[in-house]
């Protein structure tokens, strides 16, 4: 299998984190060097979002710098260098979802600063109450973005750009083995096309 770059995504709260680590652990299972990272990769970026009250003007500068030097100093070394695959617990449709800029303009930013694309998109549907449900179960709180309103915008947004950025699908809420098995199904389908 040639190294790929697989992005999770979906509302907070859809088990995009749970996700990601089966599938590192059943691909490394299975002898495909992988690696696990995440955004905001910038551990300060994440406590200063996360210490507001509202969103930042600037937030969508953040993120897509936080995205720049994530791939250029940690996912396209691994690919490149390495022979990774690299899952990634968000990734540039996240900030389709979330930001207020339009989607063209959005990719245009994030190729200007020589973000790649992904090489599979997998989205993880779920019910935004239930999601909120898991966060709160979890963490006992919300972040003032982790919204009914937001979250119910954000996954439609997921849901209609999932192939903005390539090969995508939609995997709805199930339990987790069963969505692993769909993700490892439509990754192979990508891995071996080419």
């Amino acid at each position: 299998m040639r190294p790929i770059l697989i992005a999770m995504e979906g509302i907070d709260g859809a088990g995009k984190s749970t996700l990601a680590r089966l599938l590192y652990q059943a691909l490394d299972s299975l002898g495909i060097d992988t690696m696990f990272t995440a955004e905001p990769a910038c551990k300060t970026l994440k406590r200063l979002l996360w210490s507001q009250s509202g969103r930042a003007d600037n937030e969508l500068m953040f993120f897509t710098n936080d995205r720049a030097v994530h791939f250029s100093a940690i996912i396209k070394p691994a690919m490149m260098n390495y022979g990774r695959t690299v899952i990634t617990d968000r990734y540039m449709l996240s900030s389709i979802a979330y930001q207020y800029e339009t989607p063209e303009q959005i990719i245009a930013d994030n190729v200007a600063l020589g973000v790649g694309m992904p090489d599979v998109t997998i989205v993880l549907d779920v019910d935004p109450q239930t999601a909120i449900d898991r966060i709160k179960a979890k963490r006992g709180s919300l972040s003032s973005f982790e919204t009914l309103e937001t979250l119910t915008k954000a996954r439609a947004k997921f849901i209609e750009h999932v192939e903005l950025l390539g090969r995508g699908i939609i995997i709805e809420d199930a339990p987790m083995e069963e969505m692993a098995l769909r993700a490892l199904a439509f990754i192979a389908s990508v891995a071996f096309m080419d």
